[in-house]
């Protein structure tokens, strides 16, 4: 049996691809929800807990970390999620595949390479240096067996939330304006959430992989407007891909805590950010998706949920009633501070900071939750009368984890 924990874009993909192998599969959520996957038991849960954790593993041949933390607060939640799941696959006696991002490495010019040292001096990139340096450290020690796979941005069915994800796709194949975050003409390494779930699995297959890193397959490496030139051309549509300006993310950074964190890491999105994925491929006979199959795929899925998020005139309406009564309320929040924010800094205009104190009220996680709550309520209603679908969840009794998470 394997164990993942972590039932988000990767945990999902990891799951099928390991059924796909025949393997018995357990995965552990905060809240147990999720797709239902034949054959793969889910079980929600406290990561947090060492004693829990080592109940889950209990039994495990391989387990999996691919569970993530707010983005403004790895520091203080993403170190006892993993020291819990080390607890657990060592008191199991199973192999542990963690899967890691690149930001360790900081600001390099030149391809990403797994011999690079841990360079970073942003928080985000020294946590995960100290906790990638912890993990081979429980390895040498004898602690667990451990294997490190390192991946880029994410795409593919399913992935929301990326740089290439839904605030990409979704204005893309509505012939909308792309807004993105950096330079979109630097080039920049995407790896397919399906390639990066099937390097996960043979990683943990085999024993050669042990007490190393490796950087996991991407893409053909192409500018961000490029891939996004490529996937209209599939879809139909004409890719229009602009960057936000940089004194707009200035402004929004002082309200928004998201834009503020993606800022102290801007070096991987204004700059070629390229990674050499040559050793895996080496190693193990394995290459990354041709990126037009991974486009048409990624495509195809995000036609499927704009269908499917049509259907039903009520839930259209109740959305766009909620957005544009929450859009106004900001507005309006918006107007005030802009009076107190200009008589204090004169040199700024009213338009500028008003578009974007609007810009940055309207995309913090509160307002946000706060608009689709709206479409929640009368989602409820409305399957409150249909026929319950069944859940193949095991319950297990403890605390919760973190709201946030």
């Amino acid at each position: 049996m394997d164990v993942i924990f972590g039932f988000g874009q990767v945990g999902q993909a990891l799951a099928r691809e390991l059924r796909s192998r025949g393997r018995r599969v357990r995965v552990v959520s905060r809240s147990g929800r999720g797709p239902v996957l034949d054959g793969v038991e889910h079980v929600p849960g406290d990561a947090t807990s060492p004693a829990f954790c080592r109940a889950m593993c209990t039994g495990a041949e391989v387990v999996y970390l691919c569970l993530n933390a707010p983005y403004d607060r790895w520091a203080e939640e993403l170190p006892p999620l993993q020291e819990a799941v080390l607890a657990g696959a060592e008191a199991a006696s199973s192999k542990l595949v963690v899967l890691e991002n690149l930001y360790m490495y900081g600001p390099h010019d030149g391809p990403l390479t797994e011999s690079l040292p841990h360079a970073a001096t942003d928080t985000k990139g020294v946590t995960r240096a100290k906790m990638s340096e912890a993990l081979l450290a429980a390895h040498r020690s004898g602690r667990v067996r451990v294997a490190i796979g390192r991946a880029s941005d994410f795409f593919g069915p399913g992935v929301i939330a990326s740089h290439l994800g839904e605030r990409a796709f979704a204005p893309l194949l509505a012939g909308k304006t792309v807004q993105m975050i950096g330079d979109p003409d630097a080039p920049h390494s995407y790896a397919y959430v399906s390639d990066v779930a099937r390097a996960l699995a043979t990683l943990g297959a085999h024993d050669e992989a042990d007490g190393r890193v490796w950087h996991l397959p991407s893409v053909e490496t192409r500018s961000s407007r490029a891939m996004l030139q490529l996937a209209g051309r599939i879809a139909g549509v004409e890719a229009k891909v602009t960057a936000i300006a940089p004194v707009l993310l200035a402004v929004l950074a002082r309200v928004n805590p998201m834009v503020r964190e993606v800022r102290a890491v801007g070096y991987q999105l204004d700059r070629p950010f390229v990674v050499d994925s040559s050793a895996f491929e080496r190693a193990f006979d394995i290459e990354a998706t041709p990126i037009e199959q991974a486009l048409a795929a990624t495509v195809d899925w995000y036609r499927t949920r704009a269908r499917q998020r049509r259907k039903g005139p009520g839930t259209a309406v109740g959305r766009a009633l909620g957005i544009f009564v929450l859009d106004n309320i900001l507005i309006g929040l918006a107007v005030l501070a802009i009076r107190s924010l200009v008589a204090s800094v004169p040199i700024l205009s009213v338009v500028e900071v008003g578009l974007a104190v609007a810009a940055g009220l309207y995309w913090l996680p509160l307002a946000r939750r706060a608009s689709m709550a709206l479409v929640g309520r009368m989602r409820t209603r409305r399957a409150q009368s249909a026929p319950p679908r069944r859940a193949e969840y095991s319950a297990f009794e403890g605390p919760a984890w973190p709201r946030s998470l």
